[in-house]
């Protein structure tokens, strides 16, 4: 009896083994597995890694921070028209960056009313790649500066000045592209000035255009 009851456990432990080895071996459904591969599908779908383009075009709102000449800081609204390009002749890591920038605001007291307009053009050079959908990129900047400013007491002719200042700077940004050719993104960005550091934050909308090859 005592050997009967040690053949049946040694065969049912057997069987189990069994079992467990061929299960691993052969799925009883890949139904999981097709479906996560749908999931999958789908996603790179929507967020598919761009094609090979020479420009990138971008379109950014946002806000600029920087110091008056009284010490205050003041925020501007600022837009943006801009152009990023991947020098792959120098490698899969460097890229170069245009921008033109447009940002405005109004202080006033009850006697005076002061409207300040800054547009900058920049170039830059640095670091950009794509690791698939997404792009990051960091870029020093250089470039010049436009102030003007206009006056009005509400009585006599309005008070203009101008003045134009040499704008490094540096930015980083990173991008998600959505299908083939549009992407979004966000960019931080400072700028030197004598006296003053300003700084920018903007959201972006682009899109590839230019397909190499």
């Amino acid at each position: 009896m005592r050997s009967l009851t040690v053949a049946w456990v040694s065969f049912a432990v057997c069987s189990v083994a069994f079992d467990v080895a061929a299960a691993t071996r052969h799925p009883k459904s890949s139904e999981p597995s097709e479906q996560a591969e749908r999931i999958r599908t789908y996603w790179r779908r929507f967020f598919a890694p761009p094609e090979a383009h020479d420009w990138q075009v971008e379109l950014g709102a946002g806000r600029l921070y920087w110091q008056r000449a009284d010490g205050e800081r003041s925020t501007d609204w600022l837009l943006r028209l801009g152009a990023h390009r991947q020098l792959r002749e120098w490698g899969e890591f460097v890229g170069a960056a245009v921008a033109l920038d447009v940002s405005w605001s109004s202080q006033g007291t009850a006697q005076l009313t002061y409207r300040n307009t800054q547009t900058t053009l920049t170039v830059g050079l640095g670091y950009m790649h794509w690791h698939g959908p997404f792009r990051l990129d960091a870029m020093a900047e250089a470039g010049g500066l436009l102030r003007t400013v206009r006056v009005s007491d509400g009585v006599g002719p309005d008070r203009h000045g101008m003045r134009l200042d040499f704008a490094p700077g540096a930015s980083v940004g990173a991008v998600v592209a959505l299908g083939k050719t549009v992407h979004l993104g966000a960019r931080f960005g400072m700028r030197y000035q004598p006296r003053r550091l300003d700084s920018l934050l903007l959201l972006e909308v682009g899109w590839l255009v230019g397909r190499d090859g």
